[in-house]
Formats: structure tokens, sequence, C-alpha cells
């Protein structure tokens, strides 16, 4: 069997909420951006310009 400390095992669980309040901000994002026909094609279209390469670098 493996030991390990407190101190470890609460740095692992810190890491792995931290990953899961993450991931479940960036879920709530999503679910925002395509929560209207409107927003959903406003975002098909920039998509669709990044992959043609139709970009504006500012300076």
């Amino acid at each position: 069997m493996k030991a390990t400390t407190i101190s470890s095992l609460l740095a692992k669980m810190k890491r792995y909420f931290y990953f899961l309040v993450g991931k479940s901000n960036a879920q709530k994002e999503t679910e925002y951006l395509l929560s209207t026909s409107a927003n959903r094609k406003r975002l098909e279209e920039s998509i669709q310009q990044l992959q043609n390469g139709d970009t504006v670098t500012y300076d």
C-alpha cells in the first residue's frame, strides 16, 4: 500500500476541484453562446472566418 500525506492529498483534491469548476464554467459559457439562433449563427460565421484565414491583426 502506498502512503501519502494529508498535504499532498489536499493539493491533489484542490487541483481536481479547480479542473471541475473550470470545465463547468466552460460548459456554461458554451451553453450561453449557443442559447439563441442569432448567437449560434454569429459564432458559426466567426468560426468559418477563422478557418478561412479571414482575420485581422491588431497591434
